[in-house]
């Protein structure tokens, strides 16, 4: 299991956890969507806002969730993220490269706004 660098998402690790088959645990930012890393993660990777969210997500990982979470995150690493793949992409796209479609961001408001609060004293 890989839990991307905090605070920000680690992005290459993102990637190699998922050629590797490893399930990726993404933490939402309430900063911005970038430090999070979940652009880059596949559709399926569980992500927690909270320290009782995480806890509560690793307490109920079992055999069955990490085989599926493992071959979703092989799988969408071959589809966007695979050398091969991502050399055919670029030569397709003249003058704008095809990125994967960016997955929902669900910041915790308090959390946003705690960031804030803190940056402007």
């Amino acid at each position: 299991m890989y839990f991307p660098t905090m605070p920000q998402g680690g992005g290459k690790g993102i990637i190699e956890a998922m050629s590797a088959g490893v399930p990726v645990l993404i933490h939402e930012n309430g900063a911005d969507r970038l430090w999070s890393g979940r652009d880059l993660a596949y559709p399926e990777a569980l992500s927690w806002r909270t320290l009782k969210d995480l806890n509560s997500l690793i307490g109920g990982f079992d055999e069955v969730s990490w085989k599926y979470q493992s071959d979703a995150a092989r799988r969408y690493f071959s589809l966007y993220h695979a050398p091969a793949k991502f050399a055919e992409m670029l030569s397709l796209a003249k003058d704008e490269p095809i990125l994967p479609p960016l997955k929902p961001y669900r910041p915790d408001p308090d959390i946003r706004l705690h960031y804030a609060l803190s940056k402007a004293q």
